[in-house]
């Protein structure tokens, strides 16, 4: 599994990078994949797209606060129904104007999307979730799994995230810290986001794999 990261340190939804001086880490759309099928198989009988989302805002807000990293990495948008994850929302609607043919093929090799419903088709496997992804997973499940998506979306209406935030924007990973004793936390995550901007450069400029070659 991976390390976790030390406690003390039809229609499309992107708006662009981020702005200079916001929270921003980079999106891998297999573990997300990974996560949504976790999620998914734990929530029986029914999952819907807007159920998953939630579910796994309240986990992204939880493990950032704790763990100074959200586990899917992407960035949310503040929509009507609440905080959506704008990649994943897009990867989910197989929007080709944001993900290749092949990466939506790799989603839905795992995951079966039928209008607002989600089911399993295959195992992803938890390769890519840490110990805290799963501990985080694990508790938002066992709070939250029996809530239906409506009570979901209004709870996050009481988020600082959603309500400080215009509408169809996105949301400042700044505002998931609201409270006073996670903002040491906050002061981690923000000195650290050069090493995350260097990082994705780095990714983005390395030459391709043979697989992807």
């Amino acid at each position: 599994m991976a390390s976790a990261a030390p406690v003390l340190p039809q229609q499309s939804i992107v708006t662009g990078p981020a702005p200079v001086g916001r929270i921003a880490f980079s999106f891998d759309p297999e573990k997300f994949t990974q996560a949504a099928v976790y999620v998914i198989s734990r929530c029986p009988p029914v999952m819907t797209r807007k159920k998953l989302f939630k579910l796994l805002y309240f986990a992204d807000k939880e493990h950032l606060v704790k763990y100074a990293r959200p586990i899917l990495r992407d960035y949310y948008i503040n929509m009507d129904q609440g905080p959506v994850p704008s990649a994943s929302y897009d990867l989910v609607k197989a929007n080709l104007e944001r993900w290749p043919q092949s990466v939506i093929d790799a989603f839905a090799k795992h995951v079966e999307v039928s209008g607002m419903y989600l089911s399993v088709r295959a195992s992803a496997g938890t390769d890519l979730l840490s110990k805290s992804d799963i501990e985080v997973l694990n508790a938002v499940i066992d709070r939250y799994g029996l809530r239906g998506a409506n009570y979901l979306s209004a709870l996050s209406h009481r988020d600082k995230a959603w309500l400080e935030t215009q509408r169809n924007r996105r949301i400042d990973y700044a505002l998931f810290f609201d409270e006073p004793e996670v903002q040491a936390i906050r002061a981690l995550v923000e000195y650290d986001q050069p090493i995350r901007d260097i990082s994705k450069e780095c990714h983005r400029h390395r030459p391709p794999s043979a697989v992807e070659r």
